[in-house]
Order: structure tokens, then sequence, then C-alpha cells
């Protein structure tokens, strides 16, 4: 990574990564494709954050249905389903 990074780390061991660098610093193109590769990293990062925090919400839900489920606790079931405070209030509740 140094060979990227680093502004003395121009190295004919990697000339084509060197010759990348140059690109992507000294030229104008150069950087408005490193800056449009670093903006769709972080899209794709961003993305995938969201994903992964959307898929442990499901999972708390499905823990506080299975909960109320076992519990016979219906009617909080269903209330839950369309009250987010109530929803909120449950998970506290059992700790979820």
């Amino acid at each position: 990574m140094e060979v990227f990074v680093e502004n003395n780390a121009y190295d004919e061991r990697f000339p084509e990564t060197s010759r990348l660098k140059r690109i992507f610093k000294e030229s104008e193109e150069g950087v408005k494709q490193m800056c449009e590769i670093i903006e769709r990293n972080r899209r794709e990062a961003a993305e995938e954050a969201a994903k992964e925090a959307a898929f442990e919400e499901n999972k708390r839900i499905n823990k506080l249905i299975q909960l109320l489920l076992a519990s016979k606790r219906f009617d909080d079931l269903e209330k839950s389903v369309t009250d987010m405070a109530f929803q909120k209030q449950l998970m506290a509740e059992f700790g979820i």
C-alpha cells in the first residue's frame, strides 16, 4: 500500500501502480476518477451498512413476535404492528 499512498513511493518495482498513482494524483481527469471511485465506495459501504441495520432490526422484531406468541399476548402483538411507540416499549420490556 505504501507504493500508492506515499509521495516518495514511486517505485520502479511497481511500474503500473506508480503510473496509476501519477494519473490519479497529478491530472485533473485522474483526480476526478479517484473522487468518483471514492464516492462509489462510500455509497456502497453506506448501502451495505443500511442492509445490515435492517437485517438486525428484523431479527429484533422477529424475536419480539416469538416472545409475544409464546406469552400468548396476541392483542399486544397486533397493537405492536401499527403502534411503533408501543413496539419499542415491548422491546424494552423484553430486553430486546
